[in-house]
């Protein structure tokens, strides 16, 4: 499934085969619940998040909700 995702995001069109098998090795597969919290405000980026299924909610650090 990685792959898939790998293969049609917009943001990897341009990537050779061998660039996508590279970005494939590195990524992590996770799954998260309603509620769940990815990052908060002041997070170091670390990492990328591609949603495979669902939606996620952005709040602004005083709860509003920013974008769905």
């Amino acid at each position: 499934m990685k792959q898939e995702f790998i293969q049609f995001a917009p943001l990897f069109a341009g990537l050779a085969p061998e660039e996508q098998n590279i970005l494939d090795e590195r990524f992590v597969q996770a799954k998260a619940a309603s509620g769940d919290v990815l990052f908060q405000v002041g997070d170091t980026a670390d990492g990328l998040f591609l949603l495979g299924k669902g939606f996620v909610r952005l709040f602004t650090a005083g709860g509003s909700n920013l974008a769905t």
